[in-house]
Formats: structure tokens, sequence, C-alpha cells
């Protein structure tokens, strides 16, 4: 695997060759820092499984893997993965030398592309003119207004990429702000708009509930008058422990209902599937976890055995990641499982890499699963193909 250096930005080859031991000592390539990281629970498995690892870690948060990998290893913090990540280190650099000596005889004519760079009498067709009073104003150099490209699409890349608002995205365009700023700036006014829907809520909450409370003092006043307060009382429990065990019985016989009827092929929910040219399929997208698990176990073919049972999370978590887990008519006592992963925007859910067919696993076996979600069979996704 290569890992990413936090003074050089450089990435180095490194193979982790026990990954039981408590400590190891990483040395990169570029600037011969040495790191002592813990690969002890951070490396369980095998170079496939920590490779998937590593790929769902970069996927979920705009990383590159040998980023991804260093912020598994403890190298760098995921914050400080992500602000490098934004400033455009190039995940090429891989293994670099250290650049050799500039000969003094050489010194003019290197100077020159750098003083053509910072003059400010660079022509206008050097850079989008949209970023001429950012240029003018001082918050950017012509270098980085060249680097920045078309401003309108650099802005449209910000807005879909970490779902900022157009203005928001127009201020890290012309650096009057960063794009950690941006950020924090665009959950504040995310949480403005909805504090006083919040407390609208909690407000007709607390109605209800005290209109609903002065119901029942109401009810328990009038039986107590009527028939005394001890035999009444003791009626009301009788009722309520009856309309309690049939609603029990009632959900119970919905759930077996519904675990015998078949999987329907009638479309509710919009879900995208990607299929190679044999018909396998290579990337399922969805609105929720739920509608891909569905989606995955209804579309294996006209005689499906699959059955989704639950949602759960995978052994070595991460934030958006889950298990989806379903089972084999012909072997009720298997149980497999495909991860299923939230979109850089956060707004989808999508399972597969769009380029190899999804696959499954042996699903973890738990004795206890505090965290596990039931999946019912009838709520079949719309099928995107």
């Amino acid at each position: 695997m290569y890992f990413r250096c936090t003074d050089c930005y450089a990435a180095t080859w490194v193979q982790v060759t026990d990954p039981d031991t408590a400590t190891q000592t990483l040395k990169c390539r570029g600037c011969d820092r040495g790191f002592s990281v813990q690969t002890a629970g951070n490396f369980d498995g095998d170079a496939s499984e920590q490779y998937e690892t590593a790929l769902a870690l970069a996927e979920g948060n705009g990383l590159d893997l040998p980023t991804s990998y260093s912020v598994m290893l403890g190298i760098m913090t995921l914050e400080h993965a992500m602000t490098l990540q934004e400033r455009g280190v190039p995940a090429q650099e891989i293994d670099p030398q250290p650049a050799p000596p500039v000969e003094p005889e050489t010194s003019t004519e290197t100077s020159q592309p750098q003083q053509a760079a910072d003059a400010p009498a660079a022509s206008a067709l050097d850079y989008d003119p949209a970023f001429a009073e950012a240029v003018a104003h001082g918050y950017l150099s012509v270098q980085q207004a060249i680097e920045r490209g078309d401003r309108d699409r650099y802005v449209k890349r910000m807005v879909e990429r970490h779902g900022i608002s157009e203005s928001l995205a127009l201020m890290v365009a012309d650096n009057k702000t960063s794009l950690t700023m941006a950020l924090r700036k665009d959950r504040e006014e995310v949480a403005e708009i909805l504090r006083p829907m919040k407390a609208a809520v909690r407000r007709k909450a607390l109605g209800a509930a005290m209109a609903g409370l002065a119901v029942v003092a109401i009810g328990i006043y009038g039986i107590s008058v009527w028939s005394g307060i001890e035999q009444e009382s003791r009626k009301v429990e009788q009722w309520a422990e009856t309309v309690s065990t049939k609603a029990e019985n009632e959900r119970k016989a919905e759930i077996e209902a519904q675990a015998k009827q078949p999987a329907r092929t009638v479309p509710r929910r919009r879900v995208r599937i990607l299929r190679d040219d044999e018909g396998r399929m290579l990337e399922i997208e969805g609105p929720d976890p739920s509608s891909i698990l569905l989606a995955y176990c209804a579309n294996q073919g006209p005689e499906s055995r699959y059955r989704p049972v639950e949602l759960t999370a995978p052994d070595l978590p991460f934030p958006g990641t889950k298990l989806g887990v379903f089972t084999d008519e012909a072997d009720l006592g298997k149980r497999y499982a495909i991860k299923i992963r939230r979109t850089i925007k956060g707004r989808r859910w999508i399972a597969g890499d769009g380029q190899r067919p999804i696959s499954a696993t042996d699903a973890p076996i738990r004795i206890e699963d505090k965290a596990a979600v039931p999946v019912l069979v009838n709520r079949d996704p719309v099928s995107d193909s």
C-alpha cells in the first residue's frame, strides 16, 4: 500500500509485514521522516479487505487511496486529509526523489517564468475574466486564477461535491473564505433555519401531550365518580392488557404474513441499477439502504430465491456504511451481506463500484446485534436498469 506524508505530501510504498504487531515504523522516501504507527486493530483481515476498507473511506470522503491509508494508520486526521485533498495534492506523486540543486547560471532563466506568473500585467486571456475582481482586490493571484480555470464550473463543482450554497461556493472560488469556513457557515445557516421549526414541533407536541393528559384525567374522574375509583381502575387495567395483547398478536401476524409473501415486482421507490453486457449488476443507487438491498434481492432473475433480512453495521464501522444482510431460501441457515455506503453528497446510497459485479460475502455472526434494522419484503423499489 501507499501512505502519504504529512510534511512533504509524498506517497510512499510500504508493506505491513505483521499486522498483529502493536507498533511499526514507516519511513517517507520523500523527506526521510519516520512515523510510528499502530497497525494492530487497524489492519484486520487480508490485503483485499484492507483495500476495500480504504476504498470505502476514500470514496465516502473524497480522498485518494494513499491519504485514506494514512488516516487508517493514524498518520493524519480525517479533517487534515480532507483539507489536504482540497488543496489539490496530486495522487500521482509516488516516491518522489529530492530535487537536484539549481546551478547558479540557470537562476536568471528559471526566475523568468516566476516573474511572468506574478506579473500584474498578465493577459486577460490567461484566466477567466470572472476572476478579474478577486485578482484586482488581492484575494487571488494571477496564478491561482489560472489554476481554478472556468469560474462557473469551479463553483458548480464545489456545490455538487460539498453541498454548500452557491453564494458560499462563489466566496470559496474568489478565495474570500476557505472551504472549511464555508462548510461551517453552511451548517450554521441550516441550523438557524431549522431552529424555529424544531421549536414549533416541540410546542405542538407539548400541547398535544397536555390535551391528551387532560382527556385521560377527565375520563378517569368520570369513571371514579360513576362506579368507584378502585373498581373502575381494575377494569381499565384489564382492558388495557387485552388491547395490548391483541395489538401484539396482530403485529406478529402481519409480520408473518409479509414474510410469506413472494417478492413483488410492482415498483414503489426509485432505484437506479447499472448492469454489464451479461446482465450482471455493477452498481445500485437508491434513496436509502433498504431500497438497495430489496433491489439486489429482487433483480437476481425470474426465479430469485434471495430474501432480505436486515441492515446492520460492518465489523469495522465507518460513517455512512451499512451491511445489507439477506438469506437464500435454499439454505436458510446461511446469511450473506453486501456493502452499502452513502454517496459523497450524503443524499443517496450506493452499492458496487460500477466496474465489477456486486459480490456478496458471509454476514458477520453476532449473538446480540442492537444496530440491526429489519427489512420488510413488500417494500420493492423502482428499478431503473
